[in-house]
């Protein structure tokens, strides 16, 4: 499903005038930075803090899950980088709810920020407007305000329709898949125990036991350990990986797996003090000693 909503956004952006066909593909880029950025927080709020303080053009950002705040985490001292997200919270709040699905602004904010939401994943993004803009190789600030502000609107021609249409199916996946992603403990993908090597999983309690180690378990965890343990020593695609773990419509991001593992190796072994459980082999996957 996904691929042909990709082409169809693909075709209907070249009918697009020049504004609306920047802004579009803006809208897109960032709904795929904003999908990493939400699979992060998944992992952890700390590796989620790491990819907002390796991005150049990124201030801050919220998430919600529901109405209610995931990120910055509400309650207790703020962490320095929140300050300024935290200032703009409830312009960003009202942003995020009025997006159809995305909404920009830029009033209210500091002189070179600019904001992004989008109201299916409940994610606001502010960004500085010039280190944006050159990431995006506009020429000046300016040119990046012109394309997100002075597009006209979706509903004023023919294309707009077809535009949403296509936005709403891509959006619409992510959302599903995301969803698919974070389903609840009650929800395992298979309710019998089984083992890797020297490790147990229990998918009822949704926890993996290593000698004295207990770790807690996320849905896509499950998926990919049982994947694993059903194919001992084959090596496993990472493909076929996105697969199990993301579901088929997934675009493939070998970062979001790659860390996805390290982070599964680390609630196995978090004193890094026996052999891996899952064997990396280079240019190819990954596997399940046999």
């Amino acid at each position: 499903m996904l691929p042909c909503l990709l082409l169809c956004l693909i075709l209907t952006l070249g009918a697009l005038p020049g504004s609306a066909t920047e802004r579009a593909e803006l809208d897109a880029a960032l709904s795929a930075r904003a999908q990493d950025l939400i699979e992060a927080l998944d992992q952890s709020a700390g590796n989620l803090r790491f990819r907002l303080a390796a991005d150049p053009a990124l201030i801050g950002l919220a998430i919600w899950r529901g109405g209610t705040r995931l990120f910055p985490e509400p309650g207790g001292l703020h962490h320095v980088s929140d300050d300024q997200i935290l200032r703009v919270l409830p312009g960003l709040e009202a942003l995020r709810d009025r997006a159809a699905p995305t909404a920009w602004a830029e009033d209210g904010l500091s002189p070179d920020a600019m904001a992004w939401c989008h109201n299916l994943w409940e994610i606001c993004l502010l960004f500085e407007a010039s280190a944006l803009a050159a990431e995006f190789g506009f020429a000046s600030p300016e040119a990046l305000r012109a394309a997100v502000f002075e597009a006209p609107p979706s509903n004023s021609r023919p294309w707009g329709l077809a535009l949403g249409l296509v936005l709403a199916g891509v959006t619409g996946a992510f959302a599903l898949r995301h969803m698919r992603s974070t389903a609840p403990a009650s929800e395992p993908p298979d309710a019998a125990g089984f083992s890797l090597g020297d490790v147990t999983v229990d998918p009822r309690r949704m926890v993996a036991s290593r000698g004295e180690v207990t770790a807690d378990l996320t849905a896509r965890d499950l998926r990919l350990l049982q994947h694993l343990a059903e194919n001992p020593g084959a090596v496993l695609s990472k493909d076929e990986l996105y697969d199990v773990g993301w579901g088929r419509d997934y675009m493939p991001n070998s970062r979001a797996l790659d860390q996805h593992i390290a982070t599964l190796r680390r609630k196995l072994d978090p004193d890094r003090s026996r052999a891996p459980v899952i064997e990396t082999v280079h240019g190819q996957g990954y596997r399940l000693p046999g």
